[in-house]
């Protein structure tokens, strides 16, 4: 990253005790101001999904960056590709950037100078954990009816790319010279992070912010470096979070783990559960670990062991908590399904025994005869599910199983000489 050119806004001054809009301190900021004494009090709403609340102590937090810390060069790049992905504008010049802790966690502000000499000025961007903001500020007011503000979507929208095809609900205020909407991607099936919105507004006599702000699913592959976990949904980004656990104590991060219900907690579990399986873990610390009653932690413990490839490791205690679980109980459940999901094509650990038990028992079906199918090869198998107690109210439960007997059968003729 190249030196900074302009003064990095420490603190402002002159601003009055109501809400600090943080739309109105991108402009700011991107004009190259290092006081900001504008009233904020009645400025711009950020839209309700931001993690950006308006607060008081917004501006007291923040804290200036430098070249020399790698996690803010790291995020910056990202945020100027995903840039590049949002708006048809090719920023040139990086102007400053800015670092805060909000609510949501750490976020960046950078801004840049555009090859652009009869549109905007400026290219911002204001980059959090869960959301993007990328906002382009003019010298006027580049719409005057709502026809000129569609067109003008269209065209600074790239052709290609997760914001060609958005389906867009949209606003113009001729009186007010505001222009909002909001609408999503349709290729975007995931329900977290898929949101856009779009607004316009003026900030002073002379001055134009268009923003657009998207959840993160829309410029995902803009911050995939190989371990996209470190950076999309963190709230620690300066530094990374995994910079910083290497000396909690186990006990720690096991504490920092989320409950199970929030799914946007999936990548900063991910980081906190690799990080606590690296560490010696006792039978105890290995059934804590399923015990959160969120129905997220399961996967998450068990996408964890195959990615950090500790599964052999911990075989014996994951045959021991599956053994342990009861039927009728959702979170026992849970566990059976998603652990015989996940290992069912696992050369790792064998969990054939386990599964004869409940075979016999008639419990826990059909994820019993899933998992015989897939990992059955012996008469012994076959013999198990065939004998299998079949449970009553299991919709299709005859048919899981004769798929199970073909293919141990196929199996067993395949190993014949």
């Amino acid at each position: 990253m190249r030196k900074m050119e302009n003064e990095i806004i420490r603190r402002s001054r002159g601003v009055r005790s109501g809400a600090i809009s943080a739309w109105l301190l991108c402009a700011a900021a991107a004009a190259g101001q290092t006081a900001i004494t504008w009233d904020f009090a009645g400025g711009l709403t950020p839209p309700s999904g931001m993690p950006l609340a308006d607060t008081p102590t917004w501006l007291g937090r923040l804290q200036p960056i430098g070249p020399e810390d790698a996690g803010v060069k790291t995020v910056l790049g990202m945020s100027e590709r995903a840039a590049k992905m949002a708006v048809s504008l090719a920023p040139s010049r990086l102007l400053g950037a800015l670092t805060s802790t909000v609510n949501g966690g750490d976020a960046l502000f950078a801004a840049w100078s555009l090859d652009n000499t009869s549109g905007p000025r400026q290219l911002a961007v204001w980059d959090t954990p869960r959301q993007t903001a990328f906002l382009l500020i003019w010298n006027r007011i580049p719409f005057t009816n709502s026809d000129e503000a569609g067109a003008f979507m269209k065209h600074i929208v790239p052709s290609s790319g997760p914001f060609a095809d958005l389906h867009l609900h949209t606003h113009w205020d001729a009186q007010a010279h505001k222009f909002e909407g909001y609408g999503s991607n349709p290729s975007i099936i995931e329900p977290r992070g898929n949101e856009v919105q779009v607004f316009g507004v003026p900030v002073q006599d002379n001055s134009y912010v268009y923003a657009l702000v998207a959840g993160k699913r829309l410029v995902e592959q803009a911050f995939y470096t190989g371990d996209p976990s470190d950076f999309i949904f963190v709230p620690e980004r300066f530094p990374p979070l995994r910079e910083r656990i290497g000396s909690w104590t186990k006990e720690r991060v096991t504490a920092e783990l989320s409950d199970g219900n929030d799914d946007f907690a999936r990548n900063r579990d991910e980081i906190l559960l690799q990080e606590v399986l690296s560490r010696r873990l006792t039978a105890a610390d290995l059934q804590q670990l399923f015990a959160a009653p969120g129905p997220f932690r399961v996967e998450y413990v068990m996408q964890a062991l195959l990615a950090s490839k500790r599964v052999s490791e911990y075989g014996s205690g994951l045959r021991d908590i599956l053994l342990a679980q009861n039927p009728g109980i959702h979170h026992s459940e849970e566990i059976v399904r998603v652990m015989l999901r996940t290992l069912g094509s696992s050369a790792d650990v064998d969990l054939r025994d386990a599964v004869s038990r409940f075979l016999a028992s008639g419990i826990f079906a059909p994820w019993t005869f899933a998992y015989m199918e897939r990992r059955g090869r012996t008469q012994q198998d076959y013999d198990a599910v065939e004998r299998a107690v079949l449970p009553a109210g299991v919709d299709g439960v005859e048919a899981y199983r004769a798929r199970a007997l073909a293919q141990i059968r196929r199996r067993i003729a395949g190993q014949k000489p």
